[in-house]
């Protein structure tokens, strides 16, 4: 350090600061925050492509496998996100504790927009209902341990056969024709 005062003109709130180290380029700890954040905003915003015919700003940078973006994180700690939340916390603020952000976009989901506009926040009962409305389940034939078609489900319902004669042609247990016959199982679809 020199011990000379130098005047030098923050770069981002443009105040005067007196500093004794000539390599000081901000007036303080929030400006330079605000430094970090402009730049990641540049390079999140330098992978996002002009709006589609739905208006959705897809992310062009890394996806996960199911279509959403992810981006490496550095400040305030090393991590890697999913981009709708980076998105939700760029232009919208902090994400409460417990929330989750979800899709709205105009035709249907899509994982990879990062438009702020077909963002909104919801509870994870709210993501799984959103889910099965709008037919992303895994649920009934689509399961990956689905034995039963349902076409087999509704000959299982108007069957007068035995539970046990069911299960065994079927390759299911009794309990299970039992529920799909009062109705139990296979409702959603």
């Amino acid at each position: 350090m020199s011990g000379r005062m130098i005047t030098k003109t923050c770069p981002i709130c443009s105040q005067q600061f007196q500093t004794d180290w000539p390599k000081k380029q901000f007036c303080s700890a929030e400006c330079y925050r605000n430094k970090l954040k402009n730049q990641f905003r540049e390079r999140f915003e330098s992978q996002v492509s002009p709006p589609d015919s739905n208006g959705c700003h897809i992310w062009t940078g890394a996806t996960l496998p199911r279509g959403y973006g992810q981006i490496h994180l550095a400040y305030p700690v090393r991590r890697t996100s999913t981009t709708h939340r980076v998105a939700w916390e760029l232009y919208r603020g902090p994400i409460p504790e417990g929330l989750w952000v979800l899709h709205n976009c105009p035709n249907g989901d899509n994982p990879g927009c990062v438009n702020p506009e077909h963002l909104w926040l919801g509870t994870h009962a709210d993501n799984m209902r959103d889910m099965l409305n709008k037919g992303r389940s895994n649920y009934g034939e689509r399961h990956y341990h689905s034995k039963l078609t349902k076409s087999d489900a509704e000959a299982i319902k108007s069957s007068a056969d035995s539970p046990q004669f069911l299960a065994d042609l079927f390759g299911v247990t009794p309990g299970h024709i039992r529920l799909i016959q009062r109705g139990k199982r296979r409702s959603r679809e």
